[in-house]
């Protein structure tokens, strides 16, 4: 029997959820990255050749480069999101993926933490979720993670094996999303925290580490695809992408309340969590602060990981029934239906904007399209959605290292390094935005004019 907190809590739950859908379907920053085209276009591809690419087949500089679409399957859903609801379909999916996982987060810490932790917990994940609130498949893997994670916390914390379809689970995160590591990472840790506390029951783990390391080969590149994310994290492609760079704390990162909650409850509430729950905790808390995407991680995988000792340290509440713990989920699904429909009926449309570059595309002449150009990195996706093959975009894995530290530099180093960039890859036109630190090296360019520019992006010709 539900108690009159109890309600309250689903209810606040069901409200936060919500909450995050209509943030995604009506915030604009949630369309602010180029990366959401190029990710469309793959999704196109694969619908119209049947196949998943192999090799590059969208730039000129990499053109014909081994490139493995790692999440493809995400691209997919993004591209039959795009041809059957516009945008607004895009934002949809988005949508929907974020509130049915703060929904499941709010279910599984429901088994152990009162409604009002519970609530402080959810809303902490939130907002550690806020920075990663993009339009990429990073979004569509969440329910994934959230679900892989919990249902290896309940099966710790019944002495109980983990159940052998969450395999099929592993399947589906490796070709949503790369950061399925984490999941092979987190059950080693619960598997080694068995073996410590009882050697009896670490077979069945361990057993089950090894076979999720194994079904992670089932994707389209097989023993390529599950190495991945370590090839790319050791490439030093990424070291200048802002996400992946460390949180500073004068931005006052969401990490940074959520480390002084932590500190409250060890100094105030003696929380004392299990070593093998705060070693994975100290371990996700410090990724996040050294690769600012990472800060989601602590919100869904840490809060999972401690919930038990959370419980303990607030007083475990009651065990409710599978039913009890949906408390919200009609109320939720109402309101998630009422807001996916207003936005239905009211059409998403992309405009100019920073990393859409109409109007500035708009004045290319069509025998310059094909030409070789220069563009900013953000506005790479774009042109690829466009029809046109940029000089780069946000596919750090396939331009390389060594590519992307001369692109930088280039920019941002005085010296002839990006005429010469300019002159080795013989480029006609280039768009960049409009703030871009091109601008000046285009302007200074002989032979080279300003054709268009406007607040968003800056369009140049070779004359």
């Amino acid at each position: 029997m539900l108690t009159e907190q109890d309600q309250r809590g689903g209810l606040g739950v069901a409200a936060m959820a919500a909450a995050m859908v209509a943030v995604v379907l009506f915030a604009p920053q949630v369309l602010g990255d180029g990366d959401t085209y190029w990710h469309l276009a793959t999704g196109q591809w694969i619908l119209g050749h049947d196949r998943i690419p192999d090799r590059d087949v969208f730039s000129y500089i990499m053109a014909g480069r081994p490139w493995l679409a790692q999440e493809w399957l995400s691209q997919l859903l993004m591209a039959l999101a795009l041809r059957l609801g516009g945008w607004s379909g895009v934002v949809i999916l988005f949508a929907l993926s974020v509130g049915l996982t703060v929904m499941l987060l709010g279910r599984h810490l429901g088994r152990w933490l009162q409604p009002l932790p519970l609530l402080v917990a959810i809303l902490l994940a939130m907002s550690l979720l806020s920075p990663s609130l993009l339009a990429r498949p990073h979004l569509l893997v969440l329910p994934v993670m959230e679900f892989w994670s919990a249902s290896l916390v309940i099966a710790r914390a019944e002495n109980r094996p983990p159940p052998p379809g969450l395999l099929l689970l592993m399947v589906l995160w490796t070709n949503l999303h790369g950061s399925f590591p984490v999941g092979l990472c987190f059950v080693a840790a619960l598997s080694l925290e068995t073996l410590f506390i009882d050697r009896r029951e670490a077979g069945p783990w361990f057993g089950f580490t090894l076979a999720a390391a194994m079904v992670t080969l089932i994707n389209p590149n097989t023993l390529a695809g599950a190495l991945f994310p370590i090839h790319l994290v050791n490439s030093g492609a990424l070291a200048d992408i802002i996400e992946w760079q460390p949180a500073r704390l004068r931005d006052l990162p969401p990490i940074l309340p959520v480390v002084l909650v932590l500190a409250y409850l060890v100094i105030v509430r003696g929380f004392r969590p299990r070593f093998w729950r705060l070693l994975i905790l100290l371990v996700l808390v410090a990724e996040a602060l050294l690769h600012i995407r990472n800060q989601m991680l602590v919100g869904i995988v840490g809060a999972l990981a401690i919930a038990p000792d959370l419980g303990r340290c607030f007083g475990v509440m009651r065990q409710r029934g599978r039913s009890e713990r949906w408390q919200g989920a009609l109320p939720f699904a109402l309101a998630a239906a009422l807001l996916c429909g207003i936005r239905v009926g009211h059409p998403l449309v992309r405009h100019d904007d920073a990393v859409t570059p109409a109007l500035a595309l708009a004045h290319v002449p069509p025998a310059l399209r094909s030409a070789p150009v220069y563009n900013d990195a953000a506005l790479g996706g774009y042109l690829i959605l466009s029809g046109v093959r940029p000089f780069i975009d946000g596919r750090a894995e396939l331009y390389g290292a060594a590519f992307m530290a001369r692109y930088q530099k280039a920019i941002t180093s005085p010296g002839s390094l990006f005429a010469d960039e300019i002159a080795q890859y013989h480029i006609r036109w280039a768009v960049v935005g409009a703030r871009s630190s091109a601008v000046p090296l285009l302007s200074a360019l002989p032979g080279w004019s300003c054709a268009y520019r406007d607040a968003n992006a800056a369009l140049f010709v070779r004359n």
